[in-house]
């Protein structure tokens, strides 16, 4: 049945590129730009020519804001895009300007992402500044591409406009794009076809599996089948610029072939084989890649190729994939943005065995590992019986992996458990252990052995999915040595495991925070030398309470003896003390603006000298508070190697000081949130004014504004958290 046209083809296409990306400026169309909550422009956008961009629109947005999209609450002015998360425009001005981008996040609530060519503001719960560079306002055009819920820190239901104030400048197009683009999901095959045709010679049908769902058949033994096309073939081809991430789901028992068709950035042609195996001499044009023998047993397969890594070049075009030598099944084909889940993945059970594991400890006798169907996750999973956690199984041991130093796993388990994760260090072997509780008991006296904590509801009967930094882990007891490589994987009880895999950022891993076994709770943040001694006077309200709570401490080189016997007494009873820099000074300080890279100097001047002072008195701080909470992603990546707590302005912070004018209610309202969603709250504050002193100090809090916000806390049944806590069970890293 020959069912393909040429106009089903172009509809195909017209409708993956809505789905890819949405314009909401092209040069070409200016009807869009209005004034705020009005449809009107002011005779303030005007549509002219570049000799380079060809049509743009030019705002005056000097003195005024001029909106692209709008508000929540401006009805049909607002884009209401709930898919697309990516945000690209490209602009050429002289002037000191302002983007703003108003997005809700998952919660219902209006987030705004502020950048700038620079700015040195402080961040609020609902206002985030990023800063882009000087150089975007160099009368040149730039193009900026941002992931909104990167920089905004917090998931994003909607995106619904952009703002434009304090400059002049020119806009050649405003898109929205998705971080991934589906081009078979199983439920459509009309964009399979004969090589430049538009049919399939009835080679290709749609089907049912009864674990994937709806897929399509592709009957190419003797033939190519393609998805997409080559560079000559007009509206077949993908054209895709975007993502340079490939992602397949198929299964068959054939040799096949898969050639990814791309074109790299001089223009050039370019052919990437993908075999189950093979052993063919690269050439210019051609590069062939093994993937795995398994991968024709029959049973389903994901795999993930980053396209450019494996061509060895910049690609400036994806257009399309053809299959051939094989009859298979396909359940979706992708193409991806972002890095996220790309790394090794060790094991997914998808493959139906249990190669790779074994029983390590068999004592009593009869501990079995099996590879099971789960209804729940709709996949397959590795699943553990034996008797508890006297037996042990192993997964790995010689994987010896430098690279990747986020572990991510999912587990289902309603017993207690430990989970091993083998790796070397300068200082030899180690095994970073994970059990059900909020909290770890560090290093185990004259043993290789560090614990760490996955919360308390961790073994609740329920999947869920824990990221861990091991770097992190292994820093955080042992700041003086350095993860060499991870060896491998263990795990003692009976349950049920999945997905367990080494990545190279940790930002690449999105979990939820439905997903960690966290009882919702609360962390007490108190900052700087000039606070301590109102620390001494409040030691009671922590004690009554039984609060850990932790002080950041800046100018440790400036403490008194009377001040640093005060530290030394808050430690003793349990509170964490934490480094907040040497002389207390900002990431955007003058001093550093001539740094060729500023966050080295920065951990140079700042950090370092301050961990050092801390160590020579006894203390060995794991946690970091950025001074004004200004921070970089650089910044944080440096830092975290010698303080792997690091505390940012994210989501879940709330400054509780008298400057920040939040109220009782306003931090209940936080605290009620965090229990629903299972979070943790990190509390900012300094100053502790004891009862019946007047409150000067903008940057303090009344003692009994302390008490009642505890007296809250304890009613909603939340936990009190040291920092350090807190942030190794939040879900935002």
């Amino acid at each position: 049945m020959k069912k393909l046209f040429f106009i089903q083809i172009l509809a195909l296409v017209l409708l993956t590129s809505m789905l890819f990306s949405t314009t909401y400026e092209d040069g070409t169309n200016n009807t869009g730009w209005h004034l705020q909550s009005d449809e009107g422009d002011g005779n303030l956008v005007t549509t002219t020519t570049d000799p380079d961009e060809g049509s743009i629109v030019s705002l005056d947005a000097i003195s005024t804001e001029l909106f692209l999209g709008g508000y929540s609450w401006d009805g049909d002015l607002r884009w209401d895009n709930s898919e697309e998360k990516l945000f690209n425009i490209r602009f050429k001005t002289t002037d000191k300007f302002e983007m703003i981008l108003l997005v809700v996040n998952s919660n219902g609530e209006n987030r705004y992402l502020h950048y700038w060519e620079s700015i040195d503001i402080e961040d609020t719960q609902t206002h985030k500044y990023i800063s882009l560079n000087q150089n975007t306002r160099d009368g040149n055009w730039h193009t900026i591409q941002r992931d909104l819920e990167a920089d905004l820190g917090e998931s994003i239901s909607k995106v619904n406009g952009v703002l434009v104030r304090h400059s002049n400048i020119d806009v050649a197009f405003v898109k929205l794009s998705s971080n991934e683009i589906t081009y078979e999901n199983g439920t459509n095959n009309s964009g399979w076809h004969i090589e430049s045709t538009t049919e399939d010679d009835d080679l290709v049908t749609t089907t049912t599996d009864p674990n994937e769902g709806n897929i399509v058949n592709l009957e190419a033994n003797s033939t190519e089948l393609f998805l997409g096309g080559y560079s000559w073939d007009g509206d077949l081809r993908w054209d895709n610029s975007e993502q340079k991430l490939f992602n397949i789901r198929f299964k068959t028992t054939d040799k096949f072939e898969m050639i990814l068709l791309v074109v790299n950035s001089n223009g050039e042609n370019r052919y990437l084989h993908y075999w189950e195996s093979i052993n063919i001499e690269d050439t210019q044009q051609h590069k062939y890649i093994s993937i795995n023998q398994n991968t024709r047993d029959g049973n389903w397969h994901t795999i993930k190729r980053d396209l450019e890594a494996d061509l060895g070049e910049s690609i400036s075009k994806v257009n399309g994939i053809l299959v051939r030598r094989s009859n298979m099944d396909v359940a979706f084909v992708k193409m991806i943005t972002t890095l996220e889940d790309f790394g090794t993945l060790y094991e997914d059970a998808e493959d139906g065995t249990i190669d790779g594991w074994s029983v390590y400890d068999n004592t009593p006798e009869g501990a079995t590992i099996t590879n099971v169907y789960d209804d729940e996750k709709k996949s397959r999973v590795i699943q553990f019986d034996g008797d508890g956690a006297h037996n042990q199984y192993q997964f790995g041991g010689t994987w010896n992996n430098p690279n990747d130093k986020i572990i991510k796993w999912s587990m289902k388990y309603d017993e207690d458990f430990y989970v091993y994760v083998q790796i070397r260090t300068t200082k030899g072997n180690r095994m970073l252990i994970y059990t059900p509780h909020d909290s770890g008991s560090g290093v185990r006296e004259g043993s290789q052995e560090i614990f760490h904590g996955l919360g308390a509801l961790s073994n609740d009967g329920k999947w869920h999915t824990f990221a861990r930094n091991l770097e992190a882990d292994l820093k955080r007891y042992e700041s003086d040595n350095e993860l060499l490589y991870t060896k491998g994987f263990f795990i003692r009880g009976d349950g049920r495991i999945d997905d367990i895999g080494l990545y190279s950022s940790v930002n690449s891993i999105k979990v939820k925070s439905a997903n960690h076994g966290v009882v919702p709770g609360v962390a007490f943040t108190f900052d700087d030398i000039s606070s301590i001694n109102s620390w001494s006077l409040a030691r009671n309200i922590f004690q009554d309470n039984n609060i850990t709570a932790t002080f950041f401490m800046d100018r440790w080189h400036q403490l008194t003896t009377e001040q640093l016997n005060t530290l030394q007494t808050l430690r003793s009873d349990g509170h964490q003390i934490a480094c907040h820099t040497y002389e207390h000074v900002n990431i955007y300080d003058a001093r550093y603006n001539d740094e060729e890279d500023k966050a080295e100097a920065y951990l140079q001047d700042q950090v370092l000298p301050a961990i050092e002072n801390m160590q020579e008195d006894g203390f060995n701080p794991v946690s970091f508070a950025y001074p004004y909470t200004r921070y970089t992603g650089k910044h944080n990546v440096k830092i975290k190697k010698y303080l792997p707590s690091v505390r940012a302005f994210l989501s879940n912070t709330m400054r509780i000081d008298k400057i920040s004018g939040n109220t009782l209610d306003d931090i209940k309202a936080k605290m009620e949130k965090v229990k629903a969603n299972k979070e943790i709250a990190t509390f900012i504050a300094h100053i502790i004014v004891p009862e019946g002193e007047p409150q000067i100090h903008g940057y303090s809090i009344k003692e009994e504004m302390l008490k009642d916000i505890i007296a809250e806390a304890k009613s909603l049944g939340l936990k009190f958290y040291s920092f350090d806590e807190a942030y190794n069970l939040s879900k935002i890293r």
